[in-house]
């Protein structure tokens, strides 16, 4: 190789070079994002879920789906979501459902009517500030399970309805009462609810439920109740109403009003240089505690902020200094990590109360240009490599 060449060589060193930073920063940036915001949704037969676009085919093993929605009702609908006539299985899942004010006066639409229907799940909403938070009329073989009906008139209505599963739903501080059956209501299944503080005030003793109807079960039939707010922690719970019903395994309420604290949470930002340099692998940390118990934590991104969110559920990997700390983990290798750019936590308790972190992500990502680093490295080698061949120039000149 002629000395030309090699100074060339030593110039193009740092432009095929490339080499990848990952910077990590404590500092939170942007706000948290939350469900799709949506208009009241009104169905009135099985066809109107493929017509209104909802996934699914309405079977047992693929229902069709409501989910992700935040839906901030009017006085000028009936509910925030209303299902009427239908016998296909659906799932209303993970929606957050309210007023449009704080202060609205008495009346004010339901979160979820049920009407005349079957085959129906209601799982993980958060309904608050609306007059019924659940509303079951005529419906059959349904699920209520995991919801937050809280700051309502009334939290469930069940009228002239069987075979209905309520648990493990936190019902609290609803103005008039928490649970309430009608005397053509029969073999309900409640059980494993935390239920409190209901109309709970000075003036008023606390009114958690209400059992007119038949045959309903306010426990599993072997061993677990009902938390209860008002439990005098000894004997069985009577239920209100003409059933007479007990809860025969019934626990004194554990009972808080916020969802998991969310701290620790990785905030990182990489840029990349030009070239086929591979990231070996991605971790992102959170650490998550609560009083009740987490019962979840989960990493929500997305490539874009008006694109479809991934949610995979981190893993719970404590240790002696980290006790409370959840993992997301992907191996590498990488060449981009454009399909995270933007990523938030969501975690929720054993009581179905959730929190949000602020909105991280990769902000600075994909910044061209060389590295300047071995830019410069490159620039002095050939610097000195110039002034030693011009040294040995000179010494032959004067040879």
């Amino acid at each position: 190789m002629t000395i030309t060449g090699f100074l060339l060589f030593l110039l193009l060193i740092p432009l095929v070079s490339p080499i990848a930073i990952v910077e990590i920063s404590s500092s939170p940036k942007g706000v948290a994002i939350y469900a799709s915001i949506h208009d009241p949704i009104v169905i009135i037969s099985d066809s109107d879920f493929e017509m209104q676009g909802w996934p699914g085919n309405g079977s047992e093993n693929n229902p069709y789906l409501i989910e992700d929605l935040e839906i901030k009702s009017s006085q000028t609908v009936e509910a925030c979501i209303q299902v009427s006539y239908t016998s296909v299985y659906f799932i209303i899942r993970n929606c957050t459902l309210t007023y449009e004010t704080l202060n609205s006066g008495y009346y004010k639409p339901d979160g979820i009517i049920l009407h005349l229907v079957s085959n129906a799940r209601i799982e993980n909403c958060t309904i608050t500030n609306l007059s019924k938070g659940i509303h079951l009329h005529f419906v059959e073989n349904s699920m209520i399970n995991w919801n937050s009906l809280r700051f309502n008139r009334i939290g469930t209505v069940i009228y002239e309805s069987t075979d209905c599963n309520i648990t493990e739903n936190f019902i609290a501080y609803n103005t008039e009462i928490g649970v309430f059956l009608d005397g053509e209501s029969n073999r309900n299944r409640i059980f494993n609810n935390t239920i409190g503080y209901n109309q709970a005030d000075l003036a008023h003793a606390e009114y958690n439920a209400q059992d007119d109807g038949h045959d309903n079960l306010w426990d599993d039939n072997k061993t677990i109740g009902n938390a209860w707010s008002d439990y005098s922690g000894e004997g069985v719970y009577n239920i209100s109403g003409y059933a007479n019903s007990v809860d025969r395994f019934p626990r004194l309420v554990q009972f808080d009003l916020a969802g998991p604290e969310l701290y620790g949470v990785t905030d990182w930002r990489v840029t990349v240089y030009p070239g086929p340099c591979p990231f070996s692998d991605l971790t992102i940390y959170a650490s998550a505690r609560d009083q009740t118990g987490v019962d979840g934590v989960f990493i929500l991104y997305s490539s874009s902020l008006n694109e479809t969110w991934t949610c995979i559920e981190m893993t719970y990997t404590p240790t002696e200094q980290y006790p409370d700390r959840y993992i997301f983990h992907i191996d590498g290798p990488f060449y981009s990590f454009d399909f995270i750019r933007y990523y938030y936590v969501w975690a929720n308790d054993t009581l179905g109360l959730d929190s949000t972190s602020e909105m991280l992500g990769n902000w600075n990502h994909c910044i061209g240009g060389p590295n300047p680093f071995p830019l410069i490295f490159g620039i002095m080698i050939t610097v000195c490599g110039a002034i030693v061949v011009s040294f040995i120039v000179s010494r032959k000149k004067r040879k």
